[in-house]
């Protein structure tokens, strides 16, 4: 009888689960929540043709804060109850688009009375507040002052600047309001570098934040919306002050006529850059701070210049600007400055570069130059003060580059003074050679990585104004002999000396152009005294007999020898 198995039940296929909905579950974030919103804005807002101007101002102001406390709640409710951090997210974000459409609802109620508006303007911000504060606690986030006060300062400018324009529009001193709109870019701008602190700090202090997210997604994302309600805060401010000064205000909303230009990006562009830069230098990438500096101070001066075509709003404000302070050009080249300075006492050595290249600019730059068209001629003396600067930096550093940037801008000084001026030669001719001269000097006298190409540089151009001066000076041979002979000698003497390679072959290379000169100036001696039409075929008989001889030398093993006594071996 054989051994029991054990019995398996069998087992038919399994069936897969039913599909139902409470398996469903929404990818964060959910959508919801942005179209509700949508739709809101579209009902209640002013601009662009929606429906919020049919409301009574304290009526719109109650339908608007009735929607934030509504969605406040409701990120307050989905934490508590279902841990849905993802859509709370969204829906805090969202939060502060209202804070924007709270605050940019209220412009034409304060044109027409000031007083009013401004009672509407308080109490949406302290709506904003009480909101900000209930999330603050509600969701039980770590906020801690040093980005609580830059936020709430960022509020406060959001929503009650308006009546800082109020008093010049309600005089008609349409002036001082585009000015004042111009310094509100600034102001917005310098309430986001009061994050300056928080960027130091880092993630002190918030290894518990409160939320899933650790720093930097928290609470930067809040940070990066508000700035972007302040830059929509000045271009609305633009529309609603300046344009409805002139024309009507939904006139203005649909046509788009305002001061607003690449000016007002500047500032915001300068301080986010300032923002990445200490980061970048908290956390020790010297590489990317430098990137950092190069383009976003480069950008932010390249946005302060305006385009050549200007409405007569702008061209107002840029006349106000360069007749009471400066045009934006020199207004952003004075911040860069200032930053420059402060960055280069605290050890930035590209800040240093950085310095003196602005003061190369501002030799192109006064308080009438908005664009790139009204640039004034270079002072002489500006960049005569810049290049000393740059000479002094570079051998202090024992860098090359700003030794030799230095010496161009001083030879370019001395060009626009007229100190080059001669009865031998043309002005440009004595620039180029001292330029050439400059860039030997640098080539030799330095031993960082870029002096070879220095060296090279003046060597190769060397060579080309032999080129040049052979082939312009055909009849008069002898200047362009004793030119050439003079090269020679020079690159003989220093190949020998120092035993380099580039200088011996520029000397190879002149003494063939010093027979060619030679040759040259022996046909013209027979054209001229003798009158012989033979005087080319002479030319070519002796420039073959030379051929000749060189590939009779090469052949003969000459070269290594004559390599050798080049450079002084």
């Amino acid at each position: 009888m054989s051994e029991s198995q054990p019995v398996v039940p069998e087992t038919g296929p399994v069936e897969q689960s039913e599909w139902s909905l409470r398996r469903l579950k929404f990818s964060p974030p959910n959508p919801f929540y942005l179209l509700s919103a949508a739709a809101f804005l579209h009902a209640t807002g002013i601009w662009a043709g929606q429906q919020g101007r049919d409301l009574a101002d304290q009526t719109r102001l109650l339908l608007i804060g009735a929607y934030v406390v509504a969605m406040a709640c409701t990120a307050l409710l989905i934490v508590r109850l279902w841990k849905q951090w993802a859509d709370a997210r969204s829906v805090v974000l969202i939060i502060l688009l209202l804070f924007a459409e709270l605050a940019l609802s209220f412009d034409d109620a304060v044109l027409l009375d000031s007083a009013h508006g401004g009672q509407l303007l308080c109490m949406a911000l302290a709506v904003a507040i009480a909101i900000s504060e209930l999330l603050f606690w509600g969701l039980k986030l770590n906020f801690p002052a040093r980005f609580r006060t830059p936020y709430y300062v960022q509020l406060t400018i959001l929503f009650l600047f308006p009546l800082v324009l109020a008093l010049p529009a309600r005089a008609s001193d349409w002036t001082a309001v585009r000015l004042q709109l111009f310094a509100f870019s600034w102001i917005a701008a310098g309430s986001l570098v009061l994050l300056v602190p928080a960027v130091f700090a880092g993630n002190r202090g918030l290894a518990e934040t409160g939320t899933p997210w650790k720093w930097p997604m928290y609470p930067w994302p809040a940070f990066v919306f508000l700035g972007i309600c302040l830059l929509a805060r000045t271009f609305a401010q633009c529309l609603s002050f300046d344009s409805a000064s002139s024309i009507s205000t939904q006139l203005a909303i649909e046509s788009l006529p305002s001061v607003f230009g690449p000016h007002f990006l500047a500032p915001f562009v300068l301080a986010m850059g300032i923002l990445l830069y200490v980061a970048a230098e908290r956390a020790g990438r010297v590489a990317r701070r430098n990137r950092v500096l190069v383009i976003f101070s480069t950008t932010a001066m390249a946005l302060s210049f305006n385009p050549r075509a200007l409405n007569p709003m702008s061209k107002d404000l840029l006349e106000s600007l360069s007749a009471q302070f400066a045009a934006p050009p020199q207004i952003m080249l004075a911040v860069l400055a200032g930053l420059a300075i402060v960055a280069a006492l605290r050890g930035d050595r590209l800040a240093w570069s950085g310095l003196l290249a602005l003061g190369s600019a501002q030799a192109f730059i006064d308080r009438e130059t908005f664009s790139i068209e009204t640039l004034r001629s270079p002072q002489p003396a500006v960049l005569a003060i810049v290049a000393l600067g740059l000479m002094v930096h570079g051998l202090a550093l024992r860098r090359s580059a700003p030794f030799v940037a230095g010496g161009i801008a001083a030879i370019a000084a001395a060009y626009l003074a007229g100190l080059l001026r001669n009865p031998l030669a043309s002005d440009l001719a004595v620039a180029a050679h001292a330029v050439i001269a400059h860039l030997l000097l640098a080539g030799l006298a330095f031993d960082d990585r870029l002096s070879a190409v220095w060296k090279r540089a003046g060597a190769g151009l060397l060579l080309m104004a032999e080129l040049v001066i052979s082939t312009i000076s055909r009849q008069s041979p002898d200047v362009s002999l004793l030119y050439v002979a003079v090269v020679g000698a020079t690159a003989l003497a220093i190949a020998r000396a120092r035993h380099d390679r580039t200088f011996a072959l520029l000397a190879v290379l002149s003494v063939l152009f010093l027979e060619a000169n030679a040759a040259w100036l022996g046909v013209v001696q027979f054209e001229t005294r003798l009158a012989w039409r033979g005087a080319p075929l002479l030319l070519a008989a002796w420039g073959l007999l030379i051929g000749g001889l060189h590939v009779s030398a090469w052949k003969g093993g000459a070269v290594r020898p004559i390599q050798r006594w080049l450079l002084g071996l």
